[in-house]
């Protein structure tokens, strides 16, 4: 199985092309269906993906490679790697292809690969269940045992959160929103929301089921019991190692989040919360993935900066924004740019609700 070491990239990159420039095409081209023996020879394996044809045009090239990079991305092979295999790939190929080209074609399995997982919670499955009775409706986790009766009985003895809106029956959160015409089930968003965060590797509190029954719709989920907000867990931290630890870690975790071009609408503190020195995104009927301007993430930047209190300090906010910038190539130049307009929208915000005092950071 393909490992680290650049003489393997090297190793693969040659085979590969060979393979394409004999017409070779492996519709299931990934770093596990290739083998290297004692001699690190390479062996194709999972030969019933393989198709003989008699000239493998570039696009098809292109996408192929992209299988094969989205694989590798999955394995967090380091960006060298990657860079070594297509170079020697391009070395014997006539018409050569871009890291651009790949990474597009790459994004392409990675958003197919999302959509198909994301979409199994709502279809039956050895994790999922459809619930399809009179008067209610939804889906769950086949472990979650709830049924109309559980949830009428949940809904008379929980205790509010929220309002209404937001319920708490022993360690279960309950969400309830009245169907509207013309407008989205933002319970049924947040079902299929929490999946597609799973499978990004974005850390929620775990659903467990989705029901409509009557004129509301319910989303289920766990509290997480013994967490805290964002604000209030940096806030806590009184060792300078300790705070520039989690502060690095969650500007990694907000990098992670707009690579996948995930957007929360609300992206303040308060939808932050922090366990075991992990950090979850809640709120999830306001996110959106698949569209992420540069704009929307200076708003979702600013959101942030102004949702956290003075404890928080000048140095610690430059600190989170050099470890969130550190893999773009930014200059300096344009990180301070980018910095400046964070700033510039964090003063026409409401910041003394999170004990926030601009002229005194």
């Amino acid at each position: 199985v393909i490992g680290q070491t650049l003489s393997e990239a090297r190793i693969m990159g040659e085979y590969i092309a060979l393979l394409h420039s004999k017409g070779i095409y492996h519709a299931d081209l990934h770093p596990n269906n290739i083998i290297l023996d004692l001699k690190n020879k390479p062996h194709l394996i999972d030969v019933q993906e393989v198709f003989f044809l008699h000239y493998l045009p570039r696009w098809l090239r292109i996408y192929n490679l992209g299988k094969f990079s989205f694989q590798l991305d999955l394995q967090h092979l380091n960006h060298s790697w990657i860079k070594e295999f297509l170079k020697t790939y391009n070395g014997t190929c006539k018409h050569p292809v871009t890291v651009k080209e790949v990474r597009k074609a790459s994004e392409v399995h990675l958003r197919r690969r999302q959509r198909s997982r994301t979409n199994r919670c709502c279809k039956n499955s050895t994790e999922f269940e459809v619930i399809r009775e009179p008067q209610f409706k939804g889906y769950k986790k086949r472990s979650f045992d709830w049924g109309q009766q559980e949830l009428t009985k949940a809904i008379q003895e929980a205790t509010s959160l929220k309002e209404d809106r937001v319920l708490a029956y022993n360690d279960i959160c309950i969400k309830i929103h009245p169907h509207k015409l013309f407008h989205q089930d933002r319970c049924l968003t947040s079902w299929k929301t929490t999946r597609a965060l799973e499978v990004l590797g974005i850390r929620v509190p775990q659903a467990y089921a989705f029901f409509s029954m009557g004129s509301n719709s319910y989303f289920i989920s766990e509290i997480l019991v013994d967490s805290m907000p964002l604000n209030d867990y940096l806030s806590s931290l009184t060792n300078k190692q300790e705070k520039h630890h989690a502060i690095k870690k969650f500007a990694l975790w907000m990098r992670k989040i707009h690579d996948h071009r995930i957007r929360q609408r609300d992206f303040k503190s308060s939808n932050i919360l922090c366990k075991n020195g992990e950090y979850f995104m809640i709120d999830l009927d306001s996110v959106k993935i698949g569209r992420l301007t540069d704009k929307q993430k200076v708003i979702n930047l600013a959101q942030l900066n102004s949702s956290l209190s003075n404890m928080i300090s000048c140095k610690d906010r430059l600190r989170f924004f050099q470890h969130y910038t550190a893999t773009n190539g930014y200059s300096k130049k344009h990180r301070r740019s980018i910095y400046k307009k964070v700033w510039e929208s964090t003063q026409t915000r409401n910041t003394k609700a999170f004990n926030l005092d601009l002229e005194n950071l």
